[in-house]
């Protein structure tokens, strides 16, 4: 941690890796630290836009922290005691679908916003990451879908609002489209262009 600090990034990724492969064992009960340990270098990297070196970390994370739970696993058989994850995996593809998304591969990006949302179902900010690559990509039906979700926890979001209204708009809906365009005014009387798109969905 000293040498990333120091701004000795390489080194100390050269370091963790030797101290990971040198304590790998699944015998090794002390599997639990190192996933944290590869999660802050990744974050050191998605820092400094390293997002390739970023996206290799935070894959790491993954595999480690699955042997983790695999190592954790035994353990708890052995003991009679029921199967538990420790491994926090919803943050670790989080922060993957960040790094694909910065890397420009929608695809992945979507996938490990997928993963989140399956151990949370209502992860707003996953869905809202996810729904926005679906707009982006004009699969409206889909973005609709994530949009709806995140709005379950946050339905007076102005901008989630948007985003499902142009949504609905761009694919003949606009009795949903309208009902949150009216719902936008209402919170937000002064909003730059729920108006206008609310003028646009009364054409179609």
């Amino acid at each position: 941690m000293v040498l990333v600090m120091l701004g000795h990034v390489p080194e100390a990724t050269n370091y963790l890796k030797q101290r990971i492969d040198s304590n790998s064992s699944e015998k090794n009960a002390d599997t639990l630290y190192w996933p944290r340990v590869l999660s802050y270098l990744a974050e050191q990297y998605f820092a400094q836009n390293n997002l390739v070196q970023a996206r290799d970390a935070y894959e790491a994370v993954v595999a480690y922290g699955n042997k983790a739970d695999a190592v954790i696993y035994k353990e708890f058989i052995k003991k009679g005691l029921p199967a538990a994850k420790v491994f926090d995996e919803p943050e670790a593809h989080y922060n993957l679908g960040q790094t694909y998304a910065g890397l420009g591969n929608k695809q992945k990006a979507i996938e490990h916003y997928g993963l989140v949302i399956k151990s949370e179902t209502y992860s707003t900010l996953a869905h809202t990451k996810s729904g926005a690559i679906y707009l982006e990509a004009k699969q409206y039906p889909e973005a609709i879908t994530d949009f709806s979700a995140a709005l379950k926890n946050d339905p007076r979001n102005t901008d989630l609002l948007y985003k499902r209204a142009f949504s609905d708009c761009q694919i003949g809906n606009t009795g949903n489209a309208k009902a949150d365009l009216n719902t936008i005014i209402t919170i937000d009387p002064k909003h730059p262009t729920a108006k206008y798109l609310l003028k646009q969905c009364h054409r179609t």
